[in-house]
């Protein structure tokens, strides 16, 4: 689908949690290094982001009065972290009860400054403009823990909808102050990969919230959703009943079967008894893009070489003859007195 997109062009942006989307080429293909601006988000999200716990009331309630400073976010770059950490040490000198938290907040900040300096911005324009409008635009998530994928992906799936909304709005003043705002004159279509961990079943979360918004109302404003996952029975079945069309690989497990036919008034039990038979490249369409259920063939991408399973065996080898061939290298280094 991303290269048949780029292909038209259009504009597409995919999810890439575990770096599998490096393989695609073309000048249509937009690489994009997910970011967080911690002064875009709310108190409450940023203690997801440096992985305050829910329970830790205390340091959630010193965070929030530290964070909830209309001069702190108009701080950039280090004044950013410093004004946070001078609210923070004022909370606990002022109110001694607070003392022993402040230091805990302040330790979760200096450590998420080192863990995540290249995630946290303070400093980056909305990440939003970083997506290009006729390109395929692959964001990467892989340096993100779970929660901060879920923030990060929420908060531009949420941005995405806003500016859809905004092209077809017609109450702005003038054309010419719409035009200077809006990023996507044309539909965006956005994968969610592993959607049943952002996505999933018996979980409240951020993405799942505004996945859901754009799964019922996306379309009217040229906003197409894609979820994909390996888990179908883990992913809320909200979310998956208004999925449109689906693309149907070997399913083994019951319990992803019975969740996939569910989803769908077209999959009856005979069509359901055949997934687990499928072969590599083979699919299951179903839904409108498709007048009946159809099992068909998926071109090969040649160019792709994560997600492919893996060959233990053969890493094994090629490891250890690297070792060898090292250790040959320095030996005749050694011999060629190279090395005193």
């Amino acid at each position: 689908i991303a290269k048949s997109i780029s292909g038209i062009p259009g504009t597409m942006v995919i999810f890439d949690y575990h770096d599998e989307y490096r393989f695609l080429e073309g000048e249509n293909i937009n690489f994009v290094q997910a970011q967080i601006n911690p002064r875009l988000l709310t108190a409450e999200k940023f203690a997801e982001v440096i992985e305050i716990r829910d329970n830790a009331d205390i340091q959630n309630t010193i965070l929030l009065r530290a964070f909830d400073d209309d001069d702190l976010k108009k701080k950039t770059e280090d004044n950013f972290w410093d004004f946070l950490e001078i609210n923070i040490k004022e909370i606990g000198f002022k109110e001694k009860r607070f003392t022993n938290s402040a230091d805990r907040v302040l330790d979760k900040i200096k450590e998420a400054r080192r863990r995540f300096d290249s995630i946290l911005i303070p400093n980056s324009s909305d990440p939003v403009s970083q997506i290009k409008e006729g390109k395929v635009n692959v964001i990467n998530l892989i340096e993100f823990t779970e929660k901060q994928a879920n923030v990060a992906i929420a908060f531009y799936l949420e941005s995405i909808l806003y500016q859809r909304k905004l092209a077809k709005s017609q109450s702005l003043k003038s054309k010419n102050n719409m035009e200077s705002q809006i990023l996507f004159h044309g539909p965006v279509i956005v994968a969610i990969e592993e959607a049943h961990v952002f996505i999933p079943k018996n979980e409240n979360t951020d993405t799942k919230y505004i996945a859901s918004k754009v799964a019922r109302e996306g379309r009217k404003f040229g906003v197409g959703l894609i979820i994909v996952s390996q888990r179908p029975r883990s992913l809320d079945p909200n979310v998956l009943s208004q999925m449109g069309s689906l693309s149907i690989m070997k399913i083994v497990q019951q319990e992803d079967q019975s969740q996939i036919g569910s989803a769908s008034e077209a999959i009856n039990g005979k069509i359901i008894e055949q997934l687990p038979s499928l072969n590599p490249g083979e699919a299951l369409f179903v839904g409108q893009w498709v007048n009946l259920p159809s099992f068909i063939k998926i071109d090969e991408i040649t160019e792709r070489t994560m997600g492919k399973d893996p060959e233990p065996v053969k890493e094994w080898k090629n490891s250890s003859m690297s070792k060898e061939l090292s250790i040959e290298d320095s030996q005749s280094y050694i011999r060629e007195e190279y090395i005193d």
